[in-house]
């Protein structure tokens, strides 16, 4: 009885134990096809988007970017950041800051991709690219960190955690801005509009390709 009650009494305590949760790092995406021209990338990321939105002749240009998640291996590559899809854009339009002239088929350095914003009326809209990777089939999906502007303690867009994307952004702030003074970090406010607002700070376009660029060219080939 009592080695019956001892062993009771060790599973209750090895359950009762809150999990600490495993770190999952983000996977290393695959690397892009060079060959494909960007306007290619964008006709098969339209036509799949349309087939995933049961969208039949649809002659226009607008891509049913709401369903690029189940087309591919796309929403896999955008788990790494948490974001809403309500607004979405994929048209170049330079007025739009500080990324809009991103948008659209393009070269990112030497990777063809497409370029799109995504994230809630409360969100500071995330950027990631389209991509389509070496087989010459499958399109993917890259969430670049570096230049890009969303917290990376939370792993999701801004205006999410007002408390805690004023908290990151100050200190990466510190850490990769110190152009701007204490005292003027100081000043903005920590509510999420303001917080959301400020964050525009973290885009650097240089920074930005170099990562794309660089986790999407083949080893051999760098």
């Amino acid at each position: 009885m009592r080695e019956l009650t001892e062993i009771m009494t060790g599973l209750l305590v090895m359950y009762s134990k809150p999990s600490k949760p495993s770190a999952q790092p983000y996977p290393q995406p695959y690397p892009a096809n060079l060959k494909v021209p960007p306007e290619a990338i964008r006709l098969l990321l339209k036509d799949k988007s349309d087939l995933a939105a049961l969208v039949k002749d649809d002659q226009s240009n607008h891509i049913c970017l709401t369903y690029c998640r189940d087309v591919d291996q796309i929403g896999q590559g955008l788990k790494r950041v948490e974001f809403d899809f309500e607004n979405y854009y994929y048209e170049n339009d330079p007025g739009y800051r500080p990324a809009g002239h991103l948008l659209g088929p393009r070269y990112f350095g030497k990777i063809p991709g497409v370029g799109c914003y995504a994230g809630g009326d409360w969100e500071h809209p995330l950027f990631f690219i389209v991509y389509l990777d070496e087989d010459g089939q499958t399109l993917r999906a890259y969430i670049p960190k570096e230049g890009n502007i969303w917290n990376h303690k939370t792993n999701s867009a801004f205006g999410n955690d007002s408390e805690s994307d004023a908290s990151f952004l100050k200190g990466w702030l510190k850490t990769h801005r110190p152009d701007i003074t204490q005292e003027e970090i100081g000043s903005w406010g920590d509510d999420t509009d303001d917080t959301t607002e400020n964050a525009r700070v973290m885009f650097n376009e240089a920074d930005l390709i170099k990562d794309i660029e660089e986790n999407l060219t083949v080893l051999e080939a760098r």
